[in-house]
Order: structure tokens, then C-alpha cells, then sequence
């Protein structure tokens, strides 16, 4: 009764090892896979070379759309002409910025490359006429609009909406 007894246990415990040592791998394999993917954005991030880019353009446009990704955003108020926009980026942030016009409309679309350790230092400034319709959606960063007078629209996922002194039609979503 007992050798009957250790029979029945031992493909019991064969399954139950090779469970263990397939879970075993499974979490060897997700390691090696994490350090890979993370550790040389780790090493850039504290040893590697720190990125800028800047630039600062007017328009003439009767509307514009920001996609702003993460990026801070101000608008405010401006008696020139034409729309100013001035982007700044500092750090190890790894995007690109892409700016379109077609006729009256002019869209900027900020695309990042996901990275867990980066330092994302961007920044939008907006100067803007009256009466220009703006649209401006962002992910994760701020948005502030200040003396603003025309058809404004700022959607959000996780930033911050601030808006003061406002003059015509507005839309603000978050999520």
C-alpha cells in the first residue's frame, strides 16, 4: 500500500516541478527582456548626452490644433497679426515636433517616444490673436490660457487645466 501510494504522488510532483521550473524561466525570460529594454535608457538618462531643441516661428492662420503629448502648454493673449508659437525642449526626451499648414489651418503634433526613464522637459508657448480658433489636446501636461478672446477647445488626459480672463466660446474635457 505504501510503494502504491508513492506512485500516485510522483507524477504529482513531476507536474508540480515542471510547473515551477516553467514559471521559473517565464520570470528569467521577463527580466532579461526588462533589462534590455530599459537599462539603455537608464544608462543615456544619467551618462548620456543631454538633447535641446528650440524654435520660435510666427503664422498667419485662422485656426490651429496642438497635439501636445506631454508637453506644457500656455496661451495668451497677443495684439500682433499673427499666431507666435515657441517650443522648447530640454533633457533626454526623444520626440519629434511636426508642423503642418494647410490653408488656414495650422497643426503642430508632438510625437514621444515612450521611455520610463527620461528627463521630458517641453514646453509650448502660444501668443495668440483675437478671434483664432485654437485646439489643443495633451496627454499628461499642463495646460494654462490666459486674456484669450475667440473659439477655444483644450482636452486633456492627466494634465492640469488653468484658465483665466477667457472671451468666447470654450470646451474643456478631461479624463
Amino acid at each position: 500500500h505504501d510503494a502504491a501510494s508513492h506512485m500516485q504522488s510522483a507524477p504529482a510532483e513531476t507536474i508540480h516541478s515542471r510547473q515551477r521550473l516553467l514559471g521559473l524561466v517565464l520570470v528569467v525570460i521577463g527580466l532579461v527582456w526588462l533589462v534590455n529594454s530599459t537599462l539603455p535608457m537608464a544608462f543615456e538618462r544619467f551618462f548620456g548626452e543631454q538633447r535641446s531643441a528650440s524654435f520660435d516661428q510666427r503664422y498667419s492662420t485662422q485656426h490651429i490644433i496642438l497635439d501636445a503629448a506631454s508637453s506644457h502648454v500656455i496661451l495668451q493673449y497677443s495684439n500682433e497679426p499673427q499666431l507666435r508659437v515657441r517650443f522648447e525642449q530640454n533633457g533626454s526626451e526623444k520626440g519629434t515636433v511636426q508642423v503642418v499648414q494647410d490653408g488656414d489651418t495650422l497643426r503642430i503634433s508632438h510625437q514621444m517616444t515612450p521611455c520610463f526613464f527620461c528627463d521630458d522637459d517641453t514646453m509650448y508657448e502660444l501668443e495668440v490673436p483675437k478671434n483664432i480658433q485654437v485646439e489643443v489636446h495633451s496627454i499628461s501636461g499642463d495646460i494654462e490660457a490666459h486674456d484669450l478672446v475667440g473659439m477655444l477647445s483644450v482636452a486633456s488626459q492627466s494634465g492640469e487645466i488653468k484658465l483665466n480672463n477667457l472671451q468666447g466660446s470654450l470646451s474643456a474635457t478631461t479624463s
